[in-house]
């Protein structure tokens, strides 16, 4: 083992130990996203979409997606069929 002085192992030693990665590990299938939607909420929301998201056991950004990709599909839906 590389142990420096102060008994601790070298910067050298430690980062050779980790693997290089780059960036954030590939979703499994799908479409790759490669668009940003950026929108202001009140703090409130964002703690009840916090709760929800935590409760599906899900991070937010996928909560987020889930539930506006039901929701607009749900009004296109009703557009489509407005006796339903």
């Amino acid at each position: 083992m590389d142990v420096n002085n102060d008994g601790f192992m070298s910067k050298a030693v430690v980062l050779a130990k980790k693997p290089l990665t780059l960036g954030r590990p590939p979703k499994s299938g799908g479409e790759l996203a490669s668009s940003h939607i950026h929108m202001t909420i009140t703090c409130a929301q964002k703690a009840s979409y916090v709760r929800a998201a935590v409760a599906e056991k899900k991070k937010l950004s996928e909560w987020v997606t889930e539930n506006l990709d039901l929701a607009a599909n749900l009004k296109i839906e009703r557009r489509s069929n407005p006796s339903t």
